[in-house]
């Protein structure tokens, strides 16, 4: 069984708009994966939760990666701008070939529906 502490190494942190900028780049080899996450509401609680869940599966077939969107707001805003989706929270993004191929938000964050999508 895998600790709490080892899933949290698993999420990579995004806190600066280089940090986006390589995931984009990386996104030309391997799918990259995006979580924004709010740590005072409690729907982003149980996403995260449910990621988590799936982390093992999940980080074999993509880089985790999350940005705190009360902390790290002008990052997130600009994730959005430039990937020309809605901003909201919980909300996963999942990035292949500098393109977005999937997100979802609130209830539709599931490690199973992403492990689906990644087998595509």
């Amino acid at each position: 069984m895998t600790s709490r502490a080892e899933i949290e190494q698993i999420w990579n942190t995004i806190t600066g708009i280089e940090d986006f900028h390589s995931i984009l780049e990386k996104s030309e080899n391997k799918p990259q994966l995006i979580y924004k996450h709010s740590p005072s509401c409690g729907v982003s609680f149980m996403a995260k939760q449910e990621l988590d869940s799936s982390f093992e599966e999940l980080s074999k077939r993509a880089d985790l990666y999350i940005i705190d969107v009360i902390q790290d707001r002008p990052v997130s805003n600009v994730v959005a701008k430039e990937l020309g989706i809605r901003h909201e929270s919980p909300q996963v993004i999942l990035l292949e070939e500098k393109k977005v191929s999937w997100d979802g938000s609130h209830w539709q964050v599931k490690g199973e529906e992403l492990l689906s999508v990644l087998q595509e």
